[in-house]
């Protein structure tokens, strides 16, 4: 019966590879190149999976007295009970994520090793055979981490730019009242941060915002976007209305409210005897209110 593998052997895979030489704690620059090969084997499977060889680069002066784990398999694997006899045996006990337990050990000289892991899972039990030779050649003990380091901080640059790109785009988009980038399937992914209705809000209760709800033509864009600021299209046309001859918005005035354009026509628009020309916005207005009427 073919069985499959399960993710927290890939941890293990990483502290096998670390056992036999981590970049990741080395003390100092100066390191020798190993060339490691790790052959994993499960107990029920008929095909084993192939051997892995890799290179990696191991500090100078590293000692086998401490497991040379790498970070990422201390967050997930943890050992217990290293431990040294004859000056190159070396015993442990590791449990990782995900239930796996089990034990190892390894025998080495200055240029060259080989150990074994067993390990139980709830797929069953896997062996490990692990060995590593020294190649003679020198190498850049901490190359690895600088190069995860620069890449990590590259990733995190580059989602910072995005971020801060989404930010903008959610903050133009509350400012002119952009409804489709903040509400609905087509928000932006960052539009739920309470910081942006109250911007939001203030233009949609504005003359130019409530303008573009009413030209959106959709019954559900009004319902969501008054729920969203907790108010009702009546009572913004109606605060807008009640303002809008003090504030001079005849265009809103002539096409939104026609009790107050009415009130203002008979003002401004007919029998007066003026001394002078009236100002050109009430005199566009009247032109707008007489058309209105035509209609």
């Amino acid at each position: 019966m073919k069985r499959r593998l399960a993710a927290p052997y890939i941890p293990l895979v990483l502290l096998l590879a670390s056992l036999a030489a981590s970049s990741a704690r080395a003390a100092t620059v100066p390191g020798d190149e190993w060339e490691v090969t790790t052959k994993m084997s499960m107990e029920g499977m008929p095909m084993q999976m192939p051997a892995r060889t890799q290179k990696i680069c191991r500090a100078k002066d590293r000692t086998w007295d401490e497991p040379p784990m790498d970070k990422q398999s201390q967050e997930r694997c943890k050992v217990s009970d290293w431990t040294v006899s004859g000056g190159n045996h070396a015993t442990w006990k590791v449990t990782c994520e995900g239930g796996m337990s089990g034990t190892g050990d390894m025998t080495f000289t200055p240029d060259s090793y080989t150990g074994t892991m067993k390990v139980t899972m709830d797929q069953g039990s896997m062996k490990m055979d692990m060995t590593g030779k020294r190649t003679g050649k020198d190498c850049d003990a901490e190359e690895m981490k600088r190069t995860v380091e620069h890449a990590k901080k590259q990733a995190d640059d580059a989602q910072k730019a995005q971020a801060d790109a989404m930010a903008a785009m959610c903050r133009d988009a509350a400012a002119t009242g952009n409804y489709r980038m903040l509400l609905g399937p087509t928000a932006l992914p960052q539009s739920k941060d309470p910081q942006y209705k109250p911007p939001f809000c203030a233009f949609t209760k504005g003359y130019k915002g409530y303008d573009n709800l009413l030209a959106a033509n959709d019954p559900k864009v009004m319902s969501d976007v008054m729920s969203y600021c907790g108010t009702s299209g009546d009572a913004i046309l109606k605060d807008l209305c009640s303002r809008a001859t003090a504030e001079k918005e005849y265009r809103f005035l002539a096409g939104r409210c026609p009790a107050e354009a009415k009130a203002l026509a008979q003002k401004e628009c007919s029998g007066r005897q003026f001394t002078g020309a009236p100002p050109s916005s009430v005199q566009g207005f009247c032109v707008m209110y007489a058309e209105k009427l035509l209609k």
